[in-house]
């Protein structure tokens, strides 16, 4: 859970994560330990590429901000190596790479997870991404959809009104860690940060509107 997040009561919510969660009965601990590295850690299991479907960059410094920085974080202690590579490497790659080299490769490693994947894991989250602008089936007159062109939640973008270029929309977009394109309209000056997990997938004729994906790529050779 993020900052803010009107969903769980406020007393989660600063904690980031509800630890257990049954139907009947939520609770700050796990069943087998107490410790925060635990009961975070648990929840960056499996340490794969698909954690960074649910555990975005933003979301991973405030859990380091608020909880995980104040904890004692032993490099001999195996949670250590979860926490490191499910949290840290996320948002402070070289950091991370430098915690996780100075840990013994079996001692302190979960029993699920090698020294040699956590370094190279926090190798590439550091690798130089670049981002390009793709306006979505043309741009113009265009306003953007999420899965389909009837999907228009509110919850797919963020809202930013006095935005009078779409130079300044797009400026709003990549100062935001999550935004895969926008959505302008000069009269207006309404501009639509859209953050949605699965990218812009679709569009709607609406004049006076442009719709452009922000998408990221790799050059051939840099290590994704």
């Amino acid at each position: 859970m993020e900052t803010g997040n009107p969903h769980h009561h406020p007393d989660f919510v600063r904690n980031h994560v509800t630890g257990i969660f049954f139907e009947n009965k939520v609770d700050y601990t796990t069943w087998f330990g107490s410790e925060k590295s635990m009961i975070h850690g648990i929840q960056m299991l499996p340490l794969s590429p698909a954690l960074q479907l649910t555990r975005t960059k933003h979301f991973c410094r405030q859990e380091w901000d608020d909880i995980l920085q104040h904890e004692e974080l032993s490099r001999d202690d195996k949670w250590t190596s979860i926490v490191f590579t499910g949290n840290l490497a996320i948002h402070d790659p070289d950091r991370a790479y430098e915690e996780i080299r100075q840990m013994h490769a079996t001692d302190a490693m979960d029993d699920g997870l090698t020294k040699a994947w956590a370094m190279y894991w926090s190798a590439v989250q550091a690798a130089p991404a670049r981002a390009s602008w793709m306006p979505m089936d043309g741009g113009e007159d265009r306003a953007c959809r999420g899965s389909s062109e009837r999907d228009n939640s509110q919850d797919n973008f963020v809202l930013v009104m006095g935005v009078a270029s779409q130079d300044e929309c797009k400026q709003h977009c990549e100062a935001t860690t999550e935004c895969v394109g926008i959505e302008h309209n000069k009269i207006l000056e309404r501009c639509e940060v859209w953050t949605r997990l699965g990218g812009i997938q679709a569009s709607h004729r609406s004049p006076g509107y442009s719709c452009l994906r922000y998408v990221s790529f790799m050059l051939p050779g840099e290590v994704a």
